[in-house]
This record gives structure tokens, C-alpha cells and sequence, in this order.
């Protein structure tokens, strides 16, 4: 329960405990940054998500909790981490060449950095989005259901919507043995990769 999300979001119906976080309110609220929406986990669920999986539907499933991520270079990201952050001033993900925020403080610029976006429903899974550098397709993949755009929270607290160049990746419900619920990677236009790859870290 060290996150700040403490859910995986998954496409089946299972009863394992990632199909369990899915919708699990209780351990949402255990999570770090929840005290600080006084425990209104809504507050990770954007309205316009209402994706589920043919066997979540079938389950009655309503919703799963969660459609944000947060940006794979903020925060402890390895979980044997200690509370000062080890890897504060490298990214863990991505190696020396890129910064670990562990505080406010190490970003470069509070107002051009974000820290959370708004995930597509069929690449979110555990709250840690992955960045693509180049090479025409996504990494994690952004959300594309508000009209080809994508809600981003940044670190001064304001937050933007930024509409996408890249072709539209649409949520594919039904799709593989599980009738889970897909997205594809790519392509992601050189444009949109360029904007969001300046506030997705700093170099060391």
C-alpha cells in the first residue's frame, strides 16, 4: 500500500487481486496522495471513461476506479526504494541520461513538467507511464476519447487538455481470448511525441 494509486487496472473479470484493485475504493484511499482529496478517490476516474471489458460487463461491473497514470519519472519508482529516494537524480526507468523527480524541487520547471495523464483505456494498467522518446510509436498510450485529446496535471497544479496530431487510437473492446480491452501503440506523430516529451523530463 506504498503508491499513490495501490490498483492495477485490469481487463478480466477474475477475483486476483489486481482484478480486485480495479475497483477496490478501499485500498485506493490508502494510497499516498490520497489524503490530500480527502479520501475522494473519484477524483482518478475521468466521467468520459466508460470502457469495460465484455467479461467485466458480464460480471455487472459498472466502472473500473482509475483513469490516470502518473509519469514514470516522478516519485520512488523501485519499490526496494527508501523514502529519501536512492535514485533522485536518475531516472530508474530510463537510466543516467534522465532525472528522477523525488521532490518539487529537482524539476526544472514546475509549470512545463506534468506528473499525471490521462491514460488509454486499453494500455493503462499500473498507474506507471511509460514514455515514448521517438521513434513513431507510443510507449504507454495516451488517451484519445475527448475528441483526439488528453487531460495532463502538472507540478505548479494547474492542468491542461492537449489535443492530439497522431492518428486516432480507438478502444477496442473484445479483442484476444479474454475479451479484454486493446489499444495499439502506434503511429504516433513526431509532433505530439516532441510536446509531450519536453514536459515528461529533464536531462541530467
Amino acid at each position: 500500500m506504498d503508491n499513490w494509486a495501490n490498483n492495477v487496472m485490469e481487463s478480466t473479470a477474475a477475483t486476483g487481486l489486481f482484478a480486485q484493485s480495479s475497483t477496490n475504493r478501499e485500498w485506493a484511499k490508502r494510497g499516498i496522495l490520497a489524503s490530500y482529496l480527502a479520501g475522494n478517490v473519484d477524483a482518478y476516474h475521468c466521467p468520459a471513461d466508460k470502457f469495460l471489458s465484455k467479461p467485466q460487463r458480464s460480471a455487472g461491473w459498472t466502472y473500473r476506479l482509475r483513469s490516470w497514470s502518473m509519469n514514470s519519472n516522478w516519485g520512488r519508482s523501485d519499490p526496494t526504494d527508501g523514502l529519501s529516494g536512492t535514485y533522485r537524480g536518475k531516472s530508474w526507468a530510463y537510466g543516467q541520461s534522465k532525472r528522477q523527480w523525488i521532490r518539487t524541487s529537482d524539476v526544472s520547471n514546475a509549470a512545463g513538467k506534468w506528473v499525471l495523464i490521462d491514460e488509454h483505456p486499453g494500455s493503462i494498467n499500473d498507474a506507471f507511464f511509460i514514455c515514448e522518446f521517438g521513434g513513431g510509436t507510443w510507449g504507454d498510450v495516451p488517451a484519445f476519447y475527448h475528441n483526439k485529446a488528453c487531460g495532463f496535471a502538472f507540478a505548479d497544479g494547474h492542468s491542461e487538455v492537449h489535443k492530439w496530431q497522431s492518428k486516432d487510437i480507438p478502444v477496442v473492446i473484445g479483442a484476444g481470448p479474454n475479451g479484454g480491452i486493446q489499444a495499439s501503440t502506434g503511429p504516433a506523430d513526431k509532433r505530439d511525441q516532441d510536446w509531450y516529451n519536453r514536459g515528461a523530463y529533464d536531462n541530467l
